[in-house]
């Protein structure tokens, strides 16, 4: 296309700018650097341009002239890339070349020198050889099993090409004798390239020195708060937590790690102390109380055994005033339930062979707590959970913020109709007696019932 340049924006037609800006979205999800990575060959790298049509040559012709010619200037300046051409046009204007697709075919190295990330992907290697020698470490020291690598799948040996500097050795191992530890490590970083680039080799090799006393201090009755490397607290554990319990997940045996902790609850999950979990408990019986004069007790959870009293009668209570003025009851303790948070409290030996009594706010999620509170104590009842309760107290009732709509299979065929008719807003929206509302004298006149 002859005539003059002409600097136009040309809506709608592909620029520079617009593959690079796609490029860059698949470098900076970790697309290319994860397939050089693991050694793979490159593959031509090409973006379909949306130029003029046949049919826009006539009106625009000026701006399409402008567009082609700046596709084709800034293919002659950079040996990075070609810009392939396609013939448009007919009768009217005749036939005219147009830039048709923008392709890479040099190799990495020139797909990296028109991203502009040379420097980020020789970052990526010194990060993947401080992997390599702090794997070696864990191999040396003994501290990881072999075992627990047996199931990592490990990229075949492929060589690198171009000028950035690679490791010497397969793609998946890095240098070395390809130990368990070496192996699982970098092929993890080979694997989230991304994730890697996000910290300096200085705090990358504080987090792999973190992971390796993690793992050989895990079980020995150790706070994380004794991590004894440099630049290293608490504070550091938590903001990399999510890294951490991959990298420990990744190298230690199933049987180290215990699965039905969430990796939220990091110290548990990995064999490290945390803070002690807390349980309060009242005796309702002046005359079982194992120190008299005593109204309440906070304890350790695991505590609880030696400090409760030993009362046939346990009432779970959510809410803590009610905890507090919960009247007197023959042979029976009320216990602070906490929510959702009841289970881990519910699986203490304590509650064995006790009859527990949970109540809850008569709500969507007060049902679901029941039901979650059954899968450890199976003979656990419902107190003040009923229809009759709530139609008792119209008056009270306020609005559910979240109703659940979980299926909760643990329910007795009274409770499940009423949590459907929740469920369903039977009653009215998002119904909810909180346990407060409820009239102190029908608690008296039902406990009354209980204990005649």
């Amino acid at each position: 296309m002859g005539g003059g340049a002409v600097k136009v924006k040309a809506s709608g037609w592909t620029t520079l700018a617009d593959v690079r800006a796609r490029l860059r979205r698949r470098w900076e999800n970790g697309q290319y650097l994860a397939a050089w990575a693991r050694g793979e060959p490159f593959e031509t790298v090409e973006v379909v341009l949306r130029g003029p049509a046949a049919g826009e040559l006539a009106n625009r012709f000026d701006e399409a002239r402008a567009w082609s010619r700046e596709w084709l200037a800034a293919a002659g300046r950079s040996a990075d890339f070609r810009v392939p051409t396609r013939t448009v046009g007919g009768r009217s204007i005749g036939t005219n070349e147009i830039p048709a697709r923008f392709v890479v075919d040099g190799g990495w190295d020139t797909l990296w020198r028109f991203l502009q990330v040379t420097a980020e992907v020789r970052r990526f290697t010194e990060l993947r050889d401080i992997t390599a020698g702090e794997g070696h470490i864990l191999s040396a020291a003994g501290v990881v099993e072999a075992s627990a690598m047996e199931r990592r799948e490990v990229a075949a040996p492929d060589p690198h090409e171009g000028t950035v500097p690679g490791f010497r050795g397969t793609p998946a191992t890095g240098p070395g004798d390809g130990s368990a530890a070496v192996t699982a490590l970098v092929d993890w970083v080979n694997t989230h390239p991304a994730r890697v680039l996000q910290h300096s080799p200085e705090q990358w090799a504080r987090i792999l020195a973190t992971t390796r006393w993690l793992v050989r201090e895990r079980g020995m009755g150790r706070y994380l708060r004794q991590v004894p490397v440099p630049g290293v607290d608490t504070k550091f554990i938590e903001a990399h937590r999510a890294l951490l319990a991959e990298l420990l997940d990744l190298l230690l045996p199933d049987g180290a790690v215990d699965q039905a902790v969430p990796r939220a609850q990091f110290a548990r999950r990995y064999g490290f102390r945390s803070q002690p979990v807390y349980t309060r408990f009242r005796s309702l019986d002046p005359t079982s109380n194992r120190l008299p004069g005593v109204g309440e007790l906070s304890v350790r959870v695991e505590d609880l055994a030696a400090a409760a009293p030993d009362v046939g009668t346990v009432f779970v209570l959510e809410n803590e005033i009610t905890y507090l003025a919960f009247p007197d009851v023959p042979d029976a303790a009320a216990v602070f339930g906490g929510g959702y948070g009841l289970s881990g409290l519910a699986a203490h030996l304590w509650f064995a062979g006790r009859r527990v009594l949970y109540w809850g706010d008569l709500d969507t999620h007060g049902f679901a707590i029941l039901d979650r509170l059954r899968a450890e104590i199976p003979g656990a009842k419902s107190f003040l959970m009923d229809r009759a309760t709530l139609l008792a107290h119209t008056d009270q009732w306020v609005r559910e913020p979240s109703p659940t709509r979980s299926s909760l299979a643990r329910l007795t065929p009274d409770e499940d109709e009423l949590y459907q008719d929740l469920v369903s807003h039977a009653y009215g929206n998002a119904v909810r007696l909180e346990q407060e509302r409820v009239g102190f004298q029908h608690l008296e006149a039902v406990l009354a019932r209980l204990h005649p």
